[in-house]
């Protein structure tokens, strides 16, 4: 039956359904094998528990092991513990904003021979070269993707994906937020200044709104926030 999964002589798992290419411009299956690829360690054509372990470790994380599973339920919606092709490209493809996507999109560019660990300008270009995207399109996802650099160094850390795909809350403009209600500041004024500064207008209104009713966000911490804090994001 189409989107099953057989067992080769070999015993590797095998994807016997038909998956398109998908729209255009949007990634390709080719793009999307060479990403899971990186996480199937051991070629037997799914994604396991320990592999999912090995690439976290390999950008410093260390979540606790109901934290991997977690992450795995998310993605796996046969319900059977792996990730085999046909779950990870319809994660990719609905552009989960789950943290092993995260973790999918930032593996896919950190392929510097200089910067491992990091996704930098020239990184991207590589792989998007590779899939062969146009250079326009090329010079405006770059644009866009280093805007996430944080500390103006040149390279997107973990950290700084992880806060835009997620929608995470740095605890300063939770600080930020509190302490101008309580100086009165206008709330038009409040929101505007977080619009400019990249929040979604629902999710200014809303932080403006539990603040007001609430005091200061309490901050929650995981394991991606190496020491900082964050609240998890308001979903509007």
């Amino acid at each position: 039956p189409a989107g099953s999964r057989a067992r080769n002589p070999k015993g590797k798992l095998q994807f016997t359904g038909e998956l398109t290419d998908g729209a255009p411009g949007e990634e390709s299956l080719a793009s999307i094998q060479r990403i899971f690829d990186k996480f199937d360690v051991n070629h037997n054509g799914v994604i396991e528990f320990d592999e999912v372990k090995t690439l976290l470790r390999s950008v410093q994380l260390f979540p606790a092991t109901e934290k991997i599973r977690e992450m795995i339920r998310r993605v796996d919606t046969k319900g059977d513990g792996i990730i085999d092709f046909e779950e990870f490209v319809n994660m990719r493809r609905k552009e989960e904003p789950c943290e092993l996507n995260v973790l999918a999109q930032f593996k896919k560019f950190d392929v510097s021979d200089i910067y491992r660990g990091f996704i930098t300008e020239e990184s991207i270009r590589k792989v998007l070269e590779a899939d062969r995207v146009e250079p326009i399109a090329i010079d405006d996802y770059v644009k866009e993707f280093m805007a996430l650099d944080t500390n103006g160094d040149g390279k997107v850390s973990f950290l700084d994906l992880f806060e835009s795909m997620m929608s995470r809350v740095p605890d300063e403009w939770l600080e930020w937020i509190w302490t101008n209600v309580q100086r009165g500041v206008a709330d038009d004024t409040i929101t505007a200044i977080l619009r400019e500064n990249g929040f979604q207008p629902r999710l200014a209104e809303r932080l403006l709104a539990r603040t007001k009713r609430e005091g200061r966000q309490i901050v929650e911490r995981s394991y991606v926030d190496m020491g900082r804090g964050y609240v998890k994001p308001i979903i509007s």
